[in-house]
């Protein structure tokens, strides 16, 4: 699903794609958050939406599954979903170890990101 969505932002012509270490993140984030939304949401539709600016980048991908909180609050048998959300923010977290590491969601919604390469 990466090549499509790559293939798809190219012609924008971004600058911030030129620059070696976004393109890469991109795609690892981009990539997990696809594949746990698949893996653990339970649900039966995926939608991406984009937002561009000159120097910013961003995507969402919305299911109409379980969310990543609740799940998250139940396997941990958290008392809420804030709690998952603390969980979350602490590091790596994930309910099927066996096939995640839990990375991706804590690069994409810790908001500090990782060196490509890194990861």
């Amino acid at each position: 699903m990466w090549a499509e969505e790559a293939a798809e932002r190219r012609w924008r012509d971004l600058e911030i794609l030129d620059n070696p270490m976004v393109r890469p993140l991109l795609n690892f984030v981009f990539t997990e958050m696809v594949n746990d939304a698949v893996d653990h949401s339970q649900g039966a539709t995926l939608d991406v939406r984009w937002y561009f600016t000159d120097v910013h980048i961003a995507f969402d991908v919305a299911d109409d599954g379980i969310g990543v909180f609740r799940n998250i609050a139940r396997e941990r048998r958290l008392p809420t979903e804030y709690d998952a959300i603390v969980e979350i923010s602490n590091g790596k977290q994930t309910t099927a170890p066996e096939a995640h590491s839990g990375l991706g969601i804590y690069v994409s919604s810790s908001g500090r990101g990782c060196p490509a390469g890194s990861f």
